[in-house]
Order: structure tokens, then C-alpha cells, then sequence
């Protein structure tokens, strides 16, 4: 006669679609194995700052062009997502000091009063951006 059996195991693999609200999270599965699928990391976000030439070697249609390809990532970039941008010809300024995505129509705004003109300094552009 065999002895009956008295335990038993779970074997449970699974890749990048199983964690979250998405995969097993609150499921069965979930309460009978050790771990949890809950995403334990805070939602992340991300900062853009874009440094735009607007020295006088950007003729008009250039300047055009700048403009609208600086207001693009703001169709996919999220209300929590930061944005800003730094122009810049001999001198630089915030023409969009860093903020979030939300404004983006205030943050259009101030990207198309941008106009060409100057000499050329990338450098302390690049570096109050960085």
C-alpha cells in the first residue's frame, strides 16, 4: 500500500507581462506563491530640456523648423514629465524655463517667439542645461 500524499509544490516562472495590474497581481496565483507582483517602484518621470539654436545662421525656414521639431516631444511626453528650453545665439536664456509637460500650450506659446539673430555660443547653453 502507498502512503498517501501529503505536500506538494509549486514551480512558477514568468517574464516581463506577468507583474503589475496587467499580470497576476491580486490573482490566485499571487496568493499561493511567496512573492508579490505589485510594481514596488514609484512611477518614474522624465526631464527634457532642449538647447535651440537661434543664432543668425538660422534662416527662416531653419528657424521654422526648429521650433516645430522643440514643440514635438510635447505629444508624447506625460502631464508629469518636465520639460524646458534653453535658446541661445552669442547669449542664452530660459525661453521655457524647465516645468511640467501639462502647460503645454502656454509652453507652444512661448516656443514660437523664438526669432533668429546673434552670433554663435553653444557652450554656456549647453552647460546651464546640463
Amino acid at each position: 500500500m502507498r502512503a498517501p500524499i501529503v505536500g506538494g509544490g509549486l514551480i512558477f516562472t514568468g517574464g516581463e507581462n506577468v507583474y503589475g495590474e496587467n499580470g497576476y497581481s491580486k490573482t490566485d496565483i499571487e496568493r499561493v506563491l511567496p512573492v508579490t507582483f505589485d510594481s514596488k517602484r514609484p512611477p518614474q518621470s522624465i526631464a527634457m530640456i532642449v538647447v535651440l539654436d537661434k543664432s543668425g545662421s538660422m534662416g527662416t525656414l531653419e528657424m521654422a523648423l526648429a521650433r516645430e521639431a522643440t514643440k514635438a516631444p510635447l505629444t508624447v511626453l506625460r502631464d508629469k514629465d518636465h520639460f524646458g528650453v534653453v535658446a541661445f545665439d552669442s547669449n542664452f536664456y530660459w525661453a521655457v524655463p524647465l516645468q511640467t509637460a501639462a502647460n503645454r500650450e502656454p509652453i507652444k506659446a512661448e516656443i514660437n517667439k523664438i526669432l533668429a539673430g546673434g552670433e554663435t555660443n553653444a557652450y554656456p547653453a549647453l552647460e546651464a542645461a546640463y
